[in-house]
């Protein structure tokens, strides 16, 4: 990047210090405590970089920017290079309730910001305004509008926040899905459905898949999730 500031070859400049401006749930962009392997985003001023996206290999500075929380660092997923971060919390996280978060952008550093953790804070990603991303046992998009779910089907919804593994390093990395003990009690339309597991997916980026089974007593077309979820979120699941 030779039109850019790059903060390791800056030759005595004085650099400015990143100002972290929020830390939010990396599937639902809002504030709330942070899991173990969930996908988290920072926003802060400040300084500049570039954006750039994390490859398969452990990566922990992105566009010239890095993260630590308590002073261990943390992998980095992407950099816009306009002031969002996002990255995967580390595994220790689950041993502890709070955390300091910095960011160092050359030899400068952030003030710290404290963030909660809980050992698991289950969150769907979503496309559209509060549509669940789920596939279909044939891995096909559906729960949306033009393409409902069928009811009695096992379908699978994806989201992040689903905890550590046991029996793993803190950030070990996995290369196929391990399937997490404890399940979340979601609930359909006010009614709770059969989880038939929790799986963490391979690679660094903190995915959770839950397949379940779309509940088939419902004579509704467009049913809410609720349950071990965030508060305040709704996410719409199209049946038919």
């Amino acid at each position: 990047h030779p039109a850019i500031f790059h903060p390791d070859n800056n030759q005595g400049v004085r650099l400015p210090a990143p100002v972290i401006v929020s830390v939010v749930n990396g599937a639902s962009f809002r504030p709330g405590p942070l899991a173990p392997r969930m996908v988290f985003t920072v926003y802060f001023t400040g300084v500049t970089g570039w954006e750039e996206t994390a490859g398969d290999s452990a990566t922990f500075s992105l566009g010239g920017v890095s993260a630590f929380l308590d002073d261990f660092p943390v992998r980095l997923l992407y950099n816009s290079g306009s002031g969002q971060l996002n990255a995967v919390v580390s595994g220790f996280a689950g041993l502890k309730t709070e955390g300091n978060l910095v960011l160092k952008y050359g030899s400068t550093v952030s003030a710290l910001v404290k963030v909660a953790f809980l050992p698991q804070a289950h969150t769907l990603y979503q496309y559209g305004e509060g549509v669940p991303v789920i596939t279909d046992e044939q891995n096909r998009l559906v729960g949306n509008q033009l393409s409902p779910a069928q009811r009695g089907s096992v379908v699978t919804a994806y989201g992040t926040g689903c905890g550590q593994p046991p029996n793993l390093l803190d950030d070990q990395n996995i290369t196929q899905p391990v399937v997490l003990s404890a399940t979340p009690a979601f609930t359909i339309a006010g009614m709770p459905i059969e989880i038939k597991s929790v799986s963490l997916l391979p690679g660094p980026v903190g995915v959770c898949a839950y397949k379940f089974m779309v509940p088939d007593n419902s004579g509704r077309t467009s049913l809410w999730f609720g349950g071990d979820l965030p508060l305040g979120l709704k996410y719409t699941m199209w049946v038919q």
